[in-house]
């Protein structure tokens, strides 16, 4: 068998879309992780790897720097999001266009006059005028002026506004609950600075944190271009002719199936650990500088762990139904499978037992990231286990195949060819 394995790896390693695949990684890695995580090297300023300045007065120096000394966050103060958001949709109303963001897309929503009636009554009720008395105090430059009591009863209030604001101009708007706190911006304190830089250096060793974030890129990588792999390799007999020989061969159903899928999984995982590598030393080389250490393994860990199980799993159905129906079918299926995964507009947090694709877009957070490890390992273990199945379903259908059994493709194309011809001759009548 391991004979058969390294014959199959061979023969991949040759193929041109196998290629192609190491490029649109590399590619990937380049634009994506590599371009967000060297502005680390501690010979700028916004190094992660810095430890930050103590700053005793925060608000004379963003006045002078026009930034915080620590950065920002986004918090749902009330102060803050009852006007901004008011702004906003005033302008919104104003351009005849409101923005929302369902799957994380950008979508401009044009309302007819009814909803435009209510907005107008949202907004007047927010701010206690009406919307002549709001464009002479915009164009003034004098909106600033208009009050808003920010009591809790008075929020609560707004809140619903914003609500029903919302279900009018549709799904994850700029005023759905989840994005209010998007007005609200805090600075970050020196202590939480601290905090945020020990756990990188201490705790997560700098390549724990990095490795993260190389996960969160790279599985979007795995999650979808595998499956053309798959298919160019296992479809490259039936172009041949090779469909009979392979249904014949001596060698068992069993032992065909598991050397070309362990074939596939790792010499798609090879170019996933050379990148490892590149990031290892690339974070080595930053934490020289400043005499930190870092996890040599942390890369290798996050990658069999994290980007693996999504590889194992795209890499088994892809198999499974390109046996089954001799057809390229696994790549919508994949193509929707993945736009489900990545469009749930999440870059943190999203650990479902469902999602093929986990997130984790920063190399910060770490308590958060620990606090969700059971439900990460879950989802983990669930794709493994869907990826074990399909490879077994593989095996028993190839082995139908073999005697004679199932024939997928031969009698859905001569379902279609019959159609075709009916379709045709209705035409011509």
């Amino acid at each position: 068998m391991f004979n058969l394995f390294l014959k199959e790896c061979k023969q991949l390693g040759k193929s041109l879309i196998y290629i192609v695949f190491i490029c649109i990684t590399i590619a990937f890695y380049t634009t994506q992780y590599y371009s967000s995580i060297k502005g680390n090297d501690p010979q700028y300023l916004g190094s992660a790897l810095l430890k930050p300045s103590y700053v005793q007065d925060v608000e004379k120096y963003n006045k002078e720097n026009n930034m915080y000394p620590y950065g920002s966050t986004s918090e749902e103060i009330s102060e803050q999001v009852m006007p901004k958001a008011t702004l906003m949709m005033y302008e919104e109303h104003m351009q005849g266009t409101y923005r929302a963001y369902p799957y994380g897309l950008i979508k401009h929503v044009k309302l007819d006059k009814e909803d435009t009636k209510k907005i107008e009554e949202i907004i007047s009720q927010t701010t206690g005028k009406s919307l002549s008395e709001l464009d002479k105090l915009h164009k003034t430059g004098k909106w600033s002026e208009i009050y808003f009591s920010s009591s809790s009863k008075d929020y609560a209030s707004f809140k619903k506004l914003m609500e029903e604001a919302n279900n009018i101009i549709g799904e994850q708007s700029n005023y759905s609950k989840e994005n209010l706190k998007r007005f609200g911006v805090r600075p970050i304190t020196y202590e939480e600075a601290m905090k945020t830089y020990k756990d990188l250096i201490e705790k997560d060793k700098i390549t724990n944190g990095f490795a993260r974030q190389f996960c969160d890129y790279m599985g979007i990588v795995m999650g979808l271009f595998p499956v053309f792999v798959v298919i160019s390799f296992i479809m490259k007999d039936i172009k041949s002719n090779m469909k009979q020989v392979i249904y014949s061969r001596r060698v068992s159903s069993t032992k065909l199936i598991l050397s070309r899928y362990s074939a596939l999984v790792i010499m798609m995982m090879i170019p996933i650990f050379l990148l490892a590598i590149v990031s290892t030393f690339q974070a080595a080389s930053f934490s020289e500088k400043l005499n930190l250490t870092v996890d040599y393994f942390a890369f290798f860990k996050y990658s069999i762990g994290w980007l693996m199980p999504t590889l194992m799993a795209v890499t088994a159905v892809g198999m499974f139904l390109t046996l089954l129906t001799e057809t390229a079918i696994a790549i919508p299926v994949q193509m929707i499978w993945w736009y489900a995964s990545i469009t749930k507009g999440v870059l943190i947090g999203s650990y479902a037992l469902s999602q093929l694709m986990i997130r984790f877009n920063t190399i910060y957070d770490r308590d958060e990231f620990v606090s969700n490890i059971t439900n990460i390992f879950l989802n983990r273990m669930f794709f493994i286990l869907i990826s074990a199945i399909f490879v077994v379903a593989s095996i028993h259908i190839l082995n139908l195949k073999r005697i004679g059994r199932i024939d997928f493709y031969d009698k859905y194309s001569k379902c279609f060819t019959n159609f075709k011809g009916k379709f045709k001759n209705s035409l011509s009548k």
